[in-house]
């Protein structure tokens, strides 16, 4: 008999409701970065897969897409490094930059000089999005100047919750 513990009880069961749901679901492996999509235990983000979802979101009134590599690479480098002093301020300026979008640099033949908003989601058109679960194993520390962490990595991680570090779980993610 299989002792139950947090996977067996909590984890998978929230797995298979997510697929059930409609979610693609990446087990990844625990000592293999590129199995889960990341070149980097260091990363946090999908970037690939948000960086197609953002190609397929960011679509112009005439139904063609606007948004170039340029402009992508601006907008995830945002999220990517989103900034607050304590983790509850980090993750209010994550929320906020995938709900209302990053403003990116505009063409000057298309949009007179003015900035456009990169979307992350698309509220519209929720076909468009990708919704993905991915276990959440391992991350290294990824160490900037002064010793602090990256924002992103102290938003994904449960380091420092108030309640310690439990050594995986399921982190139901949006990728946009």
């Amino acid at each position: 008999m299989t002792v139950p513990n947090e996977y067996t009880e909590v984890e998978e069961p929230f797995i298979r409701q997510l697929v059930g749901m409609g979610w693609n679901h990446l087990a990844g492996d625990m000592g293999v970065p590129a199995l889960s999509e990341r070149a980097s235990f260091r990363e946090v983000l999908l970037k690939n897969r948000l960086r197609d979802a953002m190609k397929r979101i960011n679509l112009g009134d005439n139904g063609k897409h606007w948004i170039d590599h340029a402009r992508i690479d601006q907008a995830v480098g945002q999220l990517d490094r989103v900034t607050g002093h304590h983790l509850m301020e980090v993750n209010k300026s994550a929320t906020e930059l995938l709900l209302t979008g990053a403003s990116v640099d505009a063409d000057p033949g298309d949009d007179a000089g003015r900035s456009r908003t990169a979307r992350f989601i698309d509220f519209d058109h929720p076909e468009r999005n990708e919704v993905v679960s991915r276990v959440v194993g391992k991350s290294e520390m990824a160490h900037s100047s002064g010793g602090q962490q990256p924002a992103a990595w102290k938003a994904a991680t449960r380091r420092n919750a108030p309640w310690g570090r439990l050594p995986r779980r399921t982190s139901p993610r949006r990728v946009y």
